[in-house]
């Protein structure tokens, strides 16, 4: 009565795999697996700063409808079933542009967070990345696409809803004096407000 299979969606930082379950009954439900990231929903294929056109997600469900010659109504919706008290999801997208190799920004949870996550994007290889929160070092270090460093993604730790959390995210290229590379950084929170 029903199929579940993977479904390989294109992204710049490399094929994505979500989940896919299909019924006899009409659902589909595109999905990850507990313990991936949130943030893998983040498609940075088309992505223009400012405005996030679709989710892996959505992809992966736009895929398989079209494979099997359906269509569904929209819009899709995002529901988290390790966290089903959630009723939330913000995904916050800074890009850094050349000449520009810094940027911050701050955010505060309104509710209850259960999960923040992040997924990285840089334009080009050979650079290096940091990224601090709230003054600690989540990662930092230098990315050579598809070797050193091919999971751009991951969480935010001990992070508290009601407080600001400041972000502060940086790219460059050690050991020569060529500009920045464009850098973008999605966070993503999923909480109950």
């Amino acid at each position: 009565t029903y199929v579940i299979g993977k479904v390989e969606v294109p992204n710049k930082n490399g094929n994505n795999f979500p989940h896919l379950y299909l019924g006899l009954d009409g659902w589909m439900v595109a999905y990850y697996l507990r313990g991936e990231e949130a943030s893998k929903i983040m498609q940075w294929n088309g992505y223009t700063p400012g405005t996030i056109h679709t989710t892996t997600l959505k992809d992966a469900i736009d895929i398989i409808s079209a494979k099997i010659g359906v269509t569904y109504s929209e819009p899709v919706k995002y529901y988290h079933f390790q966290f089903p008290d959630a009723n939330k999801i913000t995904i916050i997208v800074d890009t850094l542009r050349p000449p520009s190799c810094s940027n911050n920004f701050s955010f505060v949870v309104p509710g209850e967070l259960f999960e923040a996550s992040y997924s990285v994007y840089i334009d080009d290889i050979n650079v290096s990345f940091g990224l601090v929160v709230n003054n600690k070092l989540v990662f930092g270090g230098l990315v050579w696409r598809d070797s050193l460093w091919s999971h751009p993604y991951g969480y935010y730790e001990n992070l508290e809803s009601n407080t600001p959390h400041f972000i502060t995210f940086s790219q460059g290229r050690p050991f020569v004096q060529i500009p920045c590379a464009e850098t973008s950084l999605a966070t993503v929170l999923i909480y109950k407000n």
